[in-house]
């Protein structure tokens, strides 16, 4: 018997030393209601921003519309212009009702919060601020990061020169130009945020729809000895109705004009 409990007790101090690290599936907030109550003033909860708390309320600017072959009527030269006309005008909306209200009880309780996305900063073609932006849409669906971290600062040694660097901004971290795609650049970072607020949490949640930026945070978290739980938000998205979709690009392309779902359907 004292065998047994020595060696249980070996494995509990080596864990915990070496920091408890898991990467679990769910399909709604409230699944991670034991991640959301283990976490206390001494933690860090972030946040993934598309996908995982708001969403386009048009079906094409979803992951729906990924492979919608209307898209390469739009010419590449102009891409971004009419892409920052799509997602300008386009209403957002909450992909979890619950979100907000997750979002406000870890700041009653004094949880550091963070989002934490893959968005571009600076000025996108017809948009003058991506950032702000970002926090608009946020805002206006009930979701405010800013009270945790106050402190605006970017990170241009993580990008080269001549273009947008992440940014720390109302409580939002922005990879900015220094996103790459295909390899997850979040681990690197959370790693370089984590040193320039001189942050050791106790514990790392964080929610996100893409595996790989999961994976990338959890290799900088073991490095640095920090428990982790990576939590891989899975939802479903509206149908893609291909006759609107039709619809809203030849708009787009006619008058540069963005017509929502709902204005579509009435057109047609």
């Amino acid at each position: 018997m004292f065998v047994y409990r020595s060696f249980f007790l070996t494995l509990f101090i080596l864990i915990t030393a070496l920091g408890f690290s898991e990467i679990r599936t769910i399909h709604s907030f409230k699944e991670a209601e034991k991640e959301l109550n283990n976490v206390d003033a001494n933690s860090l909860v972030l946040f993934d921003v598309d996908e995982v708390l708001i969403r386009p309320a048009d079906a094409l600017l979803t992951p729906s519309g990924g492979t919608f072959a209307g898209w390469e009527k739009v010419p590449k030269e102009q891409f971004d212009d009419f892409l920052s006309i799509m997602i300008g005008a386009t209403q957002y909306t909450l992909v979890d009702p619950d979100a907000p209200q997750v979002v406000a009880d870890l700041k009653k309780r004094g949880v550091p919060t963070l989002g934490f996305t893959a968005c571009r900063t600076g000025a996108f073609a017809t948009i003058p601020s991506m950032e702000n932006w970002r926090f608009k849409q946020l805002n206006q669906l009930g979701i405010d990061f800013s009270p945790s971290f106050t402190k605006e600062c970017s990170f241009p040694e993580l990008v080269g020169e001549n273009v947008n660097p992440p940014l720390c901004k109302k409580g939002i971290l922005f990879c900015g130009d220094f996103y790459i795609p295909k390899k997850s650049s979040k681990g690197l970072l959370l790693d370089a945020f984590l040193d320039r607020f001189k942050l050791h949490p106790s514990k790392v949640v964080f929610f996100d729809d893409d595996l790989k930026n999961l994976v990338a945070v959890e290799e900088i978290l073991q490095k640095r000895e920090i428990p982790y739980q990576g939590l891989l938000l899975q939802k479903d998205f509206p149908a893609l109705d291909e006759k609107i979709a039709e619809l809203q690009l030849q708009t787009l392309l006619e008058k540069k004009k963005w017509i929502s779902d709902l204005q579509a359907k009435e057109l047609l």
